[in-house]
Formats: structure tokens, C-alpha cells, sequence
């Protein structure tokens, strides 16, 4: 019995060692990708890249802790990672704030998609703790915060970027929605299964599981939108400040001419 612990800690502790280095190798492409990004200099640039730098950077910090069960607490016999949700809490607004903020969206729509995915966080959260039905009720809740915010990627945020942007910058918000509300959707059915509800799954399982999920969606998130910072560069400027920063870049571009 007591092996067979010691190696879901250890298989747990090794997924999450795994997720902090992938984690990091992803801000330090973030880091590069901002470092290398020089022709744009208008703050809205930094914003983004600031954002993209925060979403794995946090998250790796949460995974070196994690790794040596820092903040770790034991709840009704079920071991729970806090650190997990302080991340979540933390690094899931910088990843819909980006996309709503790509999409170029009202203050008040940003506002709502931030209060959805926090409520979806913090009512999982509540849910983890509990026993008997209001495990469900609490997961429930969870639930419908997370469609509401599904809600908002794919109808709100989407509608606005259609309507003001090209083919090419819908093609990328449409690749991080797709990935971020796609992978989300596995979280509620391995929640289920997990030893809080169902107890199908074992907790070593579990970590497994989700870490694999949050680090895909993190780094996936982040080497698209880093990749693609290009074509961003029009939704993270307004209208007049990028064709301010274009005409810029076309002066340098051709020193020593002059009229006629």
C-alpha cells in the first residue's frame, strides 16, 4: 500500500516538475518574441506581451510549488493542490482578457468575461472542499460559469472581431478560442470523475490529467499568439495609432530619400 503512494506521489510531483519546465520554456519564448519585436513600440504591444509573459510565468511558479506540495491541505481524505486555483484564479483572466482585449472589446464586455472565469474558478474551488450533494451543486455552478464564458468567446468577442477585422486576424482569435474553450471543456468531465465526485479516477490520475490540459492550453496559447504577433499588431493598436506606426516603419525603411 504504501508503495503504491509513493508512487502516485511521485508521478504526480514528476507531472508537475514537467509542466514548470515546459511552463518556463514558454515565457522565455514570450520574453524573446517581446525582446525581438522592436518595430512596434506603442504600449498596447507591451500590454500583450506583458499579459503573455504573465500567463506562463505565474503558472510556472504554481508548478515548482506544486512539485513539492506547497500549500498543499488534505480535505475530507482528498489531497488538494491550492496553489492549482491561485493560478488558475490568477493566469485564466490574463488568457480571456487577451483574447477580449485582442477582439477589442468594451470595457464592459472584458469586465463580464473576467467575472465569468473567476466565478468558474472560485466556485471549483468551493465545490473541491465540500461532501456529499453539494460537491454537484458547487460543480454545477462551476459548470454554467464556464459556458457563460463560452458565451462570451464565441458569441460577444467573436461578433466584434468579425465585424472589424480581416480573415487572417479572425483565422488566429479563432485558433486561441478554439483551444482554450475546446480543452476547458475536458475540466467538468475529469472533475467528474475525479475522486471529489465520482472518485472514478485516481488522484494521481487526476494531476496528471489536468496538468497535461492546463499546460497544453497555457503553452499552446502562448506559442500561437507569439507566433502570430504580426498579424496582432493590428488589434492591439487602434486604427489611427497603427497606420501612425506603419508610416513610421516605412520613413526608417527608406533613409536618404527625399522630394523632388
Amino acid at each position: 500500500m504504501s508503495a503504491a503512494v509513493d508512487a502516485s506521489v511521485l508521478a504526480r510531483s514528476t507531472s508537475y516538475t514537467i509542466g514548470a519546465v515546459l511552463l518556463a520554456v514558454g515565457t522565455l519564448i514570450s520574453l524573446a518574441a517581446w525582446r525581438i519585436d522592436d518595430q512596434d513600440e506603442a504600449p498596447y504591444d507591451d500590454i500583450g506581451y506583458a499579459m503573455l509573459v504573465g500567463i506562463t510565468g505565474l503558472a510556472t511558479l504554481a508548478y515548482v510549488g506544486m512539485s513539492t506540495d506547497l500549500f498543499a491541505i488534505a480535505e475530507n481524505g482528498i489531497e488538494i493542490q491550492t496553489l492549482r486555483y491561485i493560478d488558475w484564479a490568477a493566469t485564466t483572466p490574463l488568457l480571456v482578457g487577451y483574447m477580449a482585449y485582442a477582439a477589442q472589446a468594451s470595457r464592459k464586455t472584458v469586465v463580464a468575461v473576467i467575472v465569468a472565469d473567476l466565478l468558474m474558478i472560485v466556485l471549483g474551488f468551493v465545490g473541491v472542499l465540500q461532501t456529499g450533494v453539494l460537491v454537484y451543486v458547487f460543480g454545477g455552478l462551476s459548470t454554467i460559469a464556464y459556458f457563460a464564458l463560452v458565451y462570451y468567446l464565441f458569441g460577444p468577442l467573436a461578433q466584434n472581431l468579425r465585424g472589424t477585422a480581416g480573415a487572417d486576424k479572425w483565422a488566429v482569435y479563432a485558433k486561441l478560442r478554439n483551444l482554450i474553450g475546446l480543452l476547458w471543456f475536458v475540466y467538468p468531465v475529469v472533475w467528474v470523475l475525479s475522486p471529489p465526485a465520482l472518485d472514478v479516477l485516481t488522484r494521481a490520475t487526476t494531476g496528471v490529467l489536468i496538468t497535461y490540459m492546463d499546460v497544453a492550453a497555457k503553452l499552446g496559447f502562448v506559442l500561437i499568439a507569439t507566433n502570430t504577433a504580426g498579424v496582432f499588431d493590428g488589434l492591439l493598436l487602434d486604427d489611427t495609432e497603427y497606420d501612425t506606426e506603419l508610416a513610421a516603419e516605412e520613413e526608417r525603411a527608406t533613409p536618404g530619400e527625399t522630394s523632388d
